[in-house]
């Protein structure tokens, strides 16, 4: 049996398909052009790392703002002048102790506090992962050094929220969320060498 090749039509590619859907909106008068750029802009220039890691700074040198975020991380964020879309309702802030690393898991979408913490990196929504920082939180955040400056003897906590935002600030883990859970409390304790 031969194909027929005037019977198969070549798929366009990616780009392609996406152009044309654009175009498609664009025609019908939904913007869709100037809606993609806008989501390129802020994803690109104003959902960033360091918006993050002004929020930590901030909270490592006044204490009373410090205490603001651990009260109400929504309302603190905003003081900086960082936009909170409607549906980042809540906004929690834990914070890492000497004795404590806190994780937060989204058991859902992969969901972050993207204003705060920019865009989730692609690992971050893996299934494997997810799986993984609930079982062996401590293994996995030693892999990532993300505990290269904590002691030897922390627990390591994993959180979990419904539409929970991860934040990798590196003094304070926040989320968006309407709850807010542990997954199983501490998951790792040692005692000092």
């Amino acid at each position: 049996m031969s194909l027929d090749s005037s019977v198969l039509q070549r798929s366009a590619s990616m780009p392609q398909r996406v152009g044309a859907i654009q175009s498609a909106l664009d025609e019908r008068g939904m913007h869709a052009t100037e809606g993609v750029e806008e989501l390129s802009h802020l994803a690109l220039d104003e959902w960033v790392p360091r918006n993050g890691a002004r929020v930590v700074a901030r909270a490592w040198v006044d204490p009373a703002f410090r205490e603001r975020l651990l009260a109400n991380g929504r309302a603190a964020i905003t003081e900086l002048g960082i936009p909170m879309p409607k549906h980042h309702r809540h906004l929690v802030v834990l914070e890492n102790t000497p004795t404590v690393q806190n994780v937060i898991c989204c058991r859902l979408c992969s969901c972050t506090a993207f204003t705060v913490i920019g865009l989730p990196p692609d690992w971050y929504k893996d299934l494997e992962y997810r799986a993984r920082v609930v079982r062996e939180s401590r293994t996995v955040l030693l892999s990532a050094r993300a505990t290269r400056c904590r002691p030897a003897c922390a627990q390591c906590a994993p959180w979990a929220s419904q539409a929970c935002a991860n934040s990798a600030m590196n003094c304070s883990h926040a989320f968006s969320g309407s709850t807010c859970e542990p997954l199983a409390g501490p998951t790792t304790t040692c005692t000092k060498r």
